[in-house]
């Protein structure tokens, strides 16, 4: 995790940012529902873009856009997910 996503995740939720820990474990209760249909998308190589409130972070006027984005091997092997976030309100 880059010094930016630590740094927003301590001053909006109050915890560190760690490896191995999904991306859901962060947010509201029922994300990891809510979301899969996204994880399954850019597990077959999709990138996906959306636009939410950030009720998780208990600002519901700040919107964010947040883009799931696969990470891939030299062998075109899906590695990780980044994530990117910013600041839309």
């Amino acid at each position: 995790y880059n010094d930016a996503a630590q740094k927003n995740c301590f001053e909006n939720l109050g915890r560190q940012l760690k490896v191995g820990e999904f991306i859901y474990d962060y947010g509201d209760p029922g994300d990891k529902e809510k979301y899969s249909s996204i994880y399954s998308k850019v597990s077959e190589g999709d990138a996906v873009f959306i636009e939410i409130p950030a009720t998780f972070y208990g600002k519901p006027d700040l919107w964010l856009e947040i883009g799931f984005i696969p990470v891939f091997d030299s062998k075109h092997q899906l590695k990780a997910f980044l994530i990117s976030t910013i600041d839309i309100t």
